[in-house]
């Protein structure tokens, strides 16, 4: 047994944004892909399992960016939201090609999802919503701190 606990492997919040942002400026994806980062630096603290944001990004870029013709733009955000139970909300949206039939019900967001239920239980969530201009937006939240 090597004494790793499901608490030793969080990551801060500012650590799992690099692989990200070495995905997001790699030439796998597209050159007419532009990233946004609208990061609250109160959230950078907080501990989260590690790779619940790169798959959102890679299905945004997927699902979304690859498959719309011309730019697009993948925006990165996190925020906290004060309440009985702060939470901190991170999301990933883009003005790509939008949802379609079958999104969503994917292993990476089932992975997610198991994720979220096995480490936070009913306190945090995953989402996935058609983007208001178009596009989609996946967001996630979990108790703060985590």
């Amino acid at each position: 047994m090597s004494g790793r606990t499901l608490q030793s492997e969080y990551m801060y919040w500012a650590k799992n944004q690099r692989p990200v942002r070495y995905h997001l400026a790699s030439s796998e994806v597209p050159h007419f892909a532009m990233s946004r980062w609208d990061i609250d630096p109160a959230a950078n603290g907080a501990r989260l399992p590690p790779l619940l944001l790169q798959p959102l990004v890679e299905n945004a870029v997927k699902h979304g960016v690859e498959r719309k013709p011309g730019p697009c733009k993948v925006t990165i955000a996190s925020r906290l939201i004060e309440s009985d139970q702060p939470l901190l909300e991170i999301s990933v949206s883009d003005d790509g090609a939008g949802l379609s039939e079958g999104i969503g019900s994917g292993v990476g967001l089932a992975n997610i999802r198991a994720q979220l239920a096995l480490r936070f239980g009913d306190s945090a969530s995953l989402s996935l919503q058609s983007g208001s201009a178009g596009g989609a937006v996946a967001a996630l939240r979990i108790p703060f701190p985590a």
